[in-house]
């Protein structure tokens, strides 16, 4: 699946949650907002040093990869993995309050990156050792931004 699917089916999982501001919300809008605010190499430079600094970020990255259940993003991990401010600007360009904002990402993100990498089953297997370690993952999940 690529980045603009991807991106697509979690604004359709953030329209149709359980807060009642996201679901009068377009889907375009949900889904343009969410890529500028998850994309670029920006973000992928905040988890590269948010991981090398935070063992549980880093915990938590590997159960988005690997097959099985994904392990909760909490705020902290939040902001550490897109940078101060993200939030909010999430919040103010869709008009909704910053705690929405924020569970929508917190849930979104370990979502992207899940289906940005569950297309390949000699990730899930050995992910670590076959492309070479975080700085493979990062440089995998940077490629798919890019595109």
């Amino acid at each position: 699946m690529d980045l603009t699917a991807i991106i697509n089916t979690v604004a359709q999982n953030i329209k149709n949650d359980s807060h009642e501001a996201t679901s009068s919300l377009e889907l375009s809008n949900i889904a343009n907002v969410l890529n500028d605010t998850i994309g670029g190499e920006g973000v992928i430079d905040n988890l590269k040093s948010a991981m090398m600094h935070n063992n549980n970020l880093s915990k938590t990255v590997t159960t988005w990869v690997k097959e099985g259940t994904n392990a909760p993003l909490d705020a902290n991990m939040l902001e550490a993995f897109l940078g101060q401010g993200k939030v909010e600007e999430f919040a103010s360009k869709l008009g909704i309050d910053k705690s929405i904002a924020s569970d929508s990402l917190m849930s979104a993100i370990p979502m992207i990156i899940d289906q940005m990498t569950s297309s390949d089953t000699s990730l899930a297997d050995g992910l670590l050792k076959h492309i070479g370690g975080w700085q493979g993952i990062l440089e995998m999940i940077m490629r798919f931004f890019r595109k």
